[in-house]
């Protein structure tokens, strides 16, 4: 039986906002609010924030659990961008999206919990990198949410990935770089417009860019992920 702990009772107090708050407005969209309530517990455990209020075993079960659901996640995602695809709809754009940030998320969070920060930032700008030059070849060779044309958004891409490559052993100078093409990145979507394709993709690229190069410079010289220094 689970324990009435702290936890618990935030998200049971979650929960009941969550249906006051639809009762009250009509609104259905509080419902959502039911998923915080839901992960709450499993989120906590695997930041490692819970102490001693879920137990080892518990940590098993969310982690397997966490991981079946997350491979159906993906399964079901890619499977209805198949369909949406070959129903000539849009939408399937979305379901990419979800699939990878959903990786991308994973492969961040296993190496930040390692705490290899510096090898966290080096997978993050690679992956950002390979992941936006396949949207480049999907997009079938034009543009990416209308960002840029293919040869500029292909280099682009390279630089992403020669710039993760040398993240172990040039962390600041790599920081730096990394922080100048997030920074380009978002000065072309501001000049372009406010489309949601844009949005999107300024974000798949810019949130994770900026957080690996924070990571890069806070945790430089990490011993964990070291092959030597810039010294920067």
């Amino acid at each position: 039986m689970r324990k009435k702990d702290l936890i618990f009772w935030i998200a049971a107090a979650v929960f009941l906002v969550a249906i006051a708050s639809t009762a009250v407005t009509g609104d259905q969209r509080y419902l959502f609010l039911l998923i915080a309530a839901y992960f709450l517990r499993p989120t906590l455990a695997g930041l490692g924030l819970t102490g001693r209020m879920v137990d080892e075993r518990q940590v098993i079960i969310h982690y397997r659990s966490g991981n079946i659901a997350f491979a159906v996640m993906i399964v079901a995602s890619v499977v209805m961008a198949v369909i949406h695809t070959r129903i000539s709809s849009t939408s399937w754009e979305a379901f990419t999206i979800v699939v990878c940030l959903g990786l991308a998320a994973k492969t961040f969070f296993n190496v930040v919990l390692a705490k290899n920060y510096r090898a966290a930032g080096s997978r993050a700008i690679m992956t950002v990198g390979v992941l936006w030059g396949a949207f480049v070849l999907i997009d079938g060779g034009v543009t990416i949410a209308g960002l840029a044309s293919t040869p500029v958004a292909l280099a682009a891409a390279l630089v992403m990935v020669v710039l993760g490559g040398l993240a172990p052993r040039f962390p600041k100078m790599t920081g730096a770089g990394t922080f100048v093409v997030a920074f380009i990145v978002m000065g072309v979507v501001l000049r372009l417009g406010h489309t949601l394709g844009q949005a999107v993709a300024a974000l798949l690229v810019c949130v994770p860019l900026l957080l690996a190069a924070a990571s890069l410079f806070a945790f430089g010289r990490d011993a964990a992920g070291s092959a030597g220094g810039d010294g920067l």
